[in-house]
């Protein structure tokens, strides 16, 4: 989507289709610039007119009439510079909306991409990608409105006061455009570095966040192991970076608006010069030349905010370009097919046929094929690097499967709306995430539950009198991470979490190591008793829950060894039972 030219058909067809939404804000905007022109060239022609007036007629002029006249002037010319007044208002406000609709818009498209994706982005890339990049001035949000209708405003106004002044005095105003070609030649002549400028400075910015995102939430290691001042040392060099690319930016700004300011004072000396000498010559009237020359102070600084666009569409298009990073990867695996679309009702059933998966042509998974049913428990085991993990991630849909087919009730997974699937599944990852909520919200996770219901929950997961006792309990603020309370407690949130709603279909990821003996024969039993119509997958490492199951899936290097009761492969599979040994 890159260019290097001010009319790039991508990146305005973009603001176009961003406007499309707004369009009778647009079209109010138009007409407020127009009034906000005029309200600009019309002081100059009133005191040309009351000038030559004067000069002329000083002897002859009715003054009760000429002083009505005048006072009506100036009492339209006053309300027509209102428009002037509430024009910056509504710029200011469409910058806001921009702003919302733009952010909103990338965050959902976020929460919407696979595992790949987020792989090759880091956490405070996206965040700067999704806050700087689009609010901070001059980037898109203000140049998408401000900037353009700034630019629209500055054009009209200079080509209003150059016909202005061509009406005026055609041979001076030819004068005032002298400069204009070297100015064109220097925003030409520099536009490439700009790109290659802001590109740099938006890099350094999400360098400083990721280094800042991922120091914070680790904050606790880095004391352990006496690195404060490692990541010091390591934080000055990136803002070194930093500093010599915003550096970088701020000196072709700064030589930018020096040319262009000579520029414009080069074209006011010619008029003093030139438009002086025709004065006394008789060739131009003293109201003329006062008109000429007003017309020259109000066009000086329109003409810098017009190469002010310039510079700064270079940077708005480098910040559209990152977000469309964003928008060219490739999208959340299990979207239904709009014509094939399935609605999963209820889980009935999951069947797994002939699986494998790769990951950067390394084979994690192959050829797992086995079945679930309804109320049934299934322990899937093996050791470190067996794939378990993926196996669960792929029946969820986070990853997609290289070849063969998940279904659910018959129906694949690349045919059911993610929705109604995601209605029947729960999800509990190895690694828990809890987010800065207080503990019912971090259960409830925005859904439509009761509190009743979500200590019910906290209850089947053997959390709940642990979070009675906090100070507020329930109601009490978790910080970044749930830094305030234990990992064990984190895991049974997620549990929680994941059990709220009864689901049809659990899939947990070893989280019962946070539990100890007794707590999870307790688990066990209150979960058999809850969702005893529910399928449940559970891969883990301890014996004594895989002899929860009533199948066992037994994993080496990537492939199903053996699958059966507890017992069975107990028996009959010698790495299982060698397993058991090493446990």
């Amino acid at each position: 989507m890159k260019t290097h030219v001010l009319f790039s058909k991508v990146h305005w067809t973009w603001i176009v289709n961003l406007w499309k939404k707004r369009l009778p804000y647009a079209l109010l905007l138009v007409f407020l610039t127009i009034l906000s022109t005029m309200a600009s060239l019309t002081f100059p022609l009133f005191f040309k007119y009351l000038i030559n007036e004067l000069q002329s007629n000083v002897n002859t002029l009715q003054l009760d009439e000429f002083r009505l006249k005048m006072i009506g002037l100036l009492v339209a010319l006053g309300l027509l510079q209102l428009s002037t007044a509430v024009y910056p208002y509504f710029r200011a406000k469409m910058n806001l909306l921009i702003d919302w609709e733009v952010r909103e818009k990338y965050f959902h498209l976020l929460l919407n991409q696979n595992q790949e994706f987020l792989k090759n982005f880091k956490t405070g890339d996206l965040i700067t990608r999704l806050t700087d990049d689009i609010a901070r001035f001059p980037k898109i949000s203000w140049f998408c409105c401000s900037g353009i209708f700034r630019a629209f405003n500055s054009l009209s106004i200079v080509i209003f006061c150059v016909g202005a002044m061509a009406y005026l005095n055609l041979k001076l105003a030819l004068y005032t455009l002298i400069p204009l070609p070297f100015a064109l030649w220097m925003y030409m002549s520099i536009a490439s570095k700009l790109d290659e400028g802001y590109g740099k400075s938006q890099k350094a910015i999400s360098d400083t966040n990721n280094h800042l995102e991922s120091s914070l939430s680790g904050i606790k290691i880095l004391m352990a192991f006496n690195g404060e001042d490692r990541e010091v040392k390591r934080f000055g060099d990136i803002l070194s970076s930093r500093y010599d690319a915003e550096l970088y930016i701020t000196k072709l700004s700064g030589k930018i608006g020096i040319f262009y300011e000579f520029v414009g004072h080069f074209g006011q000396v010619l008029v003093v010069l030139v438009g002086g000498l025709m004065v006394v010559r008789g060739e131009l009237t003293l109201g003329d030349y006062y008109a000429f020359f007003a017309y020259l102070g109000i066009i000086v600084y329109p003409m810098l905010d017009i190469p002010h666009l310039f510079v700064t569409s270079r940077q708005a298009f480098v910040c559209i370009d990152r977000l469309e990073e964003l928008n060219q990867k490739e999208d959340f695996v299990i979207k239904g097919v709009h014509d094939k679309t399935h609605i999963l009702d209820n889980f009935l059933h999951l069947e797994l046929r002939n699986i494998s998966f790769a990951y950067e042509k390394e084979n994690i998974l192959d050829n797992i094929t086995f079945s679930v049913k309804k109320g049934q428990i299934v322990a899937i085991v093996g050791k470190i690097g067996s794939g378990k993990s993926t196996l669960l991630q792929l029946i969820a849909g986070v990853h997609k499967a290289n070849f063969g087919d998940i279904r659910f009730n018959g129906i694949s997974l690349k045919d059911i709306d993610i929705k109604s699937l995601r209605k029947n599944l729960a999800f509990v990852a190895q690694e828990p995430t809890i987010f800065s909520e207080t503990v019912e919200e971090n259960i409830r996770f925005f859904r439509e539950y009761s509190s009743d219901q979500i200590r019910e929950s906290a209850s089947l997961s053997q959390v709940k009198d642990e979070m009675e006792k906090l100070p507020k309990g329930f109601l009490e603020s978790l910080g970044q991470n749930g830094v305030n309370i234990s990992g064990g407690q984190k895991q049974r949130l997620t549990i929680a979490r994941a059990l709220l709603g009864k689901p049809g279909l659990l899939l947990m990821d070893d989280v019962t190591a946070a539990l100890d003996a007794e707590n999870e024969k307790l688990f066990w039993d209150d979960l058999k008793s809850h969702l005893d119509d529910a399928a449940i997958l559970v891969v883990t490492h301890r014996m004594a829950t895989a002899r929860q199951a009533q199948k066992v899936i037994f994993l080496v290097d990537g492939k199903i060894k053996a699958q059966g009761t507890f017992d069975e492969l107990k028996q009959n599979c010698k790495e299982f039972k060698e397993m058991i040994n090493e446990a």
